[in-house]
């Protein structure tokens, strides 16, 4: 069973996945060392970045705010139905149970029919059939790709932060949200200002090698764009329930308070 989030514990968790408390960051981008409006390279964090007939640009929140506030987010928009891909390079496997893949996100209606495929790869390998660990895509208001989908729809035009908590494993691991099943991962949409929900599962595709990559790709049918922030892996980062629960309700307690 999964447990919605209390929108306090979730301000606690998005804290905690933000600032790592509870584990090392494996890979994180919040794209703001690049330029602004400057197309994204591999001289920063990413080991491969495609462009297309519109590059995939970082973008200066000067005129819009898709985020809430000023600051910078990259822009991948496969406008011209190629395949594009931005990743990351080969990264130390996890030594923990599970693992936290999360970003912020907001689709455009105005973006194109298709999907944004988002997830692992394995050691050299893309988010392709033959290499992908596990994967999902954000396809025009719906998360798809899950082998078990629960609530997993969005609003375009609306930010959200979505996370793929991963169990490589060969047991259930348990955190605060619920327990997730050996070899998948439980994935959680939160729509900025509310409360997390559960979207469903996906069930890893083949199993882990040494290393793997994580990252964004579209292939040549699909025409998509999709603003992002804030693009983490996190080795143990949500917290086990019981630390959740007590952090919880000392929020709480300042709270009441203050009331």
């Amino acid at each position: 069973m999964k447990y919605p989030f209390h929108p306090l514990l979730v301000a606690i968790l998005a804290t905690a996945l933000s600032h790592a408390a509870s584990g090392a960051v494996l890979f994180s981008d919040d794209f703001e060392s690049y330029s602004a409006n400057s197309t994204l390279t591999t001289s920063g964090p990413w080991g491969t970045a495609s462009t297309v007939t519109a590059p995939i640009i970082v973008r200066d929140e000067a005129t819009a705010t898709p985020f809430g506030s000023p600051n910078q987010y990259l822009d991948f928009n496969d406008n011209d139905g190629s395949s594009v891909r931005v990743q990351s390079p080969d990264l130390i496997a996890a030594s923990g149970a599970l693992t936290t893949l999360s970003f912020d996100f907001n689709e455009p209606s105005t973006g194109g029919a298709g999907s944004l495929i988002v997830g692992y790869a394995n050691q050299g390998a893309d988010l392709n059939t033959a290499g992908r660990r596990l994967v999902v895509n954000l396809d025009d208001g719906f998360v798809t790709g899950l082998s078990t989908p629960a609530a997993n729809t969005y609003s375009q035009d609306a930010s959200y932060t979505i996370y793929m908590i991963f169990n490589d494993t060969a047991s259930p691991a348990s955190y605060a949200g619920g327990t997730v099943a050996a070899g998948s991962a439980d994935v959680w949409l939160q729509p900025s200002g509310g409360a997390a929900v559960f979207a469903g599962t996906r069930t890893s595709y083949n199993t882990q090698t040494v290393s793997y990559r994580v990252g964004l790709r579209s292939f040549s049918s699909n025409q998509q764009q999709v603003l992002v922030d804030n693009f983490s892996l996190v080795e143990g980062a949500v917290p086990e329930p019981a630390s959740l629960i007590l952090l919880g309700l000392g929020a709480l307690t300042l709270v009441r308070r203050r009331r």
